[in-house]
């Protein structure tokens, strides 16, 4: 007979508070759900999940924080003498098909909008989001010029909307603070860049310490994690 899968008591979101001692002391009280036996299903999550050190797996748990509320079953429905009754579950329990997609702690670009309701959806009731254009994954979005937008710099002019996604582009000839540290463009954030340094665990390799930069208008970014838990951030405007 397997034995029980041993699950942690503190939610696996970046950024996330819930279950450590800090937020127990404070009084916070908030849900946690683990994923299902499905394998599909784990893979989904795993795909929402962004953590920089590690891997989603059936150990972790996520709070109710990270779904949206129609994904939360809080109340048993009962019909009695004709009449609907609901009574409220001891524990929220969460549908089939819910997938964590809200991460106040993060990054925007780190919470992903879910597709309609109106959307297709397979046998399991997993929703199908719309196929997206295979881009190279090292190619830089495309700008248009706006002159309101340009800064002057040693007396000459410099497009402001592009200089934050151009200096992200400089950026992989700057030089590292040590030959641990590795460069990379994120597939699903093209305005952003990751700088890593990467660690064996057994058979897995996970972030011991990453930055994500990102560019915005005429700013970019940057935010540090240290073994999945974020540490600071940092905004620089270039006007």
């Amino acid at each position: 007979m397997a034995k029980p899968v041993k699950r942690h008591t503190h939610c696996f979101a970046p950024g996330c508070s819930t279950g450590y001692v800090s937020a127990r002391k404070a009084g916070v009280k908030r849900s946690v759900f683990t994923i299902s036996n499905d394998e599909d299903r784990l893979k989904a999550w795993q795909r929402y999940v962004s953590r920089g050190d590690k891997l989603f797996d059936r150990t972790a748990v996520l709070c109710e924080l990270h779904f949206e509320q129609c994904f939360i079953g809080r109340d048993q429905t009962h019909t009695v003498n004709g009449e609907v009754v609901k009574i409220p579950r001891g524990r929220p329990c969460l549908t089939d098909n819910a997938i964590p997609s809200i991460f106040p702690n993060t990054p925007s670009y780190l919470s992903k909008k879910l597709p309609q309701k109106h959307s297709s959806r397979t046998s399991r009731g997993e929703v199908l989001g719309k196929k997206r254009k295979v881009n190279d994954e090292n190619e830089l979005p495309s700008m248009e010029h706006d002159s309101s937008l340009d800064v002057t710099t040693n007396g000459e002019r410099v497009p402001g909307a592009s200089c934050t996604v151009e200096k992200l582009e400089h950026m992989k000839g700057e030089k590292l603070p040590s030959k641990y540290w590795s460069m990379c463009l994120l597939a699903d954030a093209r305005n952003a860049v990751a700088f890593t340094v990467c660690a064996q665990d057994g058979d897995s390799v996970w972030f011991k310490k990453l930055v994500l930069c990102s560019a915005e208008d005429t700013c970019y970014h940057c935010v540090v994690f240290v073994q999945g838990k974020f540490v600071k951030k940092k905004w620089t405007c270039l006007m």
